[in-house]
């Protein structure tokens, strides 16, 4: 059987992890702020997804409306002290002493990540 490339392999990780985060049912920031919850629900990372060595890992997302998922991405301080406040101090200090290594990213992190995924749903 022909191996399947990176992008195919990162899509469906996407695809699952996303499923995974909609599990959770409701937007995590209702009612913990002012903002009134409004869109679809969406998988929503805390540190960019563009840090793929983390994008999958449930202390790096949030299931977010659309409505807060706009607003905390433009507010990153008011992201920030959400994230202390809702998630607590130790995934907050996590993510910000996340150094991404280098040479991480390969065929078999996606396959690991695939099955580790199916495994949540």
């Amino acid at each position: 059987m022909r191996k399947r490339s990176k992008s195919a392999l990162r899509n469906e990780c996407d695809n699952l992890c996303r499923e995974v985060a909609r599990k959770r049912g409701n937007c995590e920031a209702r009612g913990t702020d002012d903002i009134f919850c409004k869109g679809r629900l969406e998988w929503s990372h805390f540190e960019t997804r563009a840090v793929i060595s983390i994008r999958y890992e449930e202390w790096n997302y949030a299931l977010w409306c659309s409505a807060h998922h706009w607003y905390y991405d433009k507010h990153p301080i008011k992201k920030s002290e959400w994230i202390k406040k809702n998630k607590g101090i130790k995934i907050y200090n996590r993510l910000k002493g996340y150094k991404p290594k280098s040479g991480e990213i390969t065929i078999r992190f996606y396959e690991n990540k695939i099955k580790e995924l199916k495994a949540k749903l």
